[in-house]
């Protein structure tokens, strides 16, 4: 979260044409991170910018979330840490791709283990 100022901020910036967002079409990863946000200060709306690095452009647009969307969020938030803690108390690495999302691990500290477990079927 980048400002709590007046309301919540979350500021992005990309690569990806501005005129994707212009028709409401945001990165998921995005929008699951704000919802995350809304439902742990229990807001319902909150302004995403966004820096477009190649066209050279700064947009803030307000997104507003039902409220089931973001119980949804964070249910899935509080499913996934109770997983990690879990495995974290019992010192060990969760086990591989079994309910991660695809993003999850793309900068995880234990991709390489989870890679070369799975490859051995560990």
């Amino acid at each position: 979260l980048d400002s709590i100022d007046k309301g919540l901020l979350e500021l992005k910036s990309t690569r990806i044409d501005p005129k994707k967002a212009e028709g409401g079409d945001f990165n998921e990863r995005w929008l699951r991170q704000i919802r995350g946000y809304l439902g742990a200060t229990g807001g319902t709306s909150a302004d995403l910018a966004i820096i477009s690095l190649i066209q050279a452009r700064f947009d803030v647009y307000r997104l507003v979330f039902e409220q089931g969307e973001i119980d949804a969020e964070w249910d899935w938030f509080k499913e996934r840490r109770d997983i990690w803690n879990f495995w974290k108390a019992q010192d060990k690495v969760p086990p591989p791709y079994t309910t991660n999302e695809t993003w999850e691990c793309k900068d995880c500290a234990y991709k390489l283990i989870c890679q070369t477990r799975s490859r051995l079927g560990v």
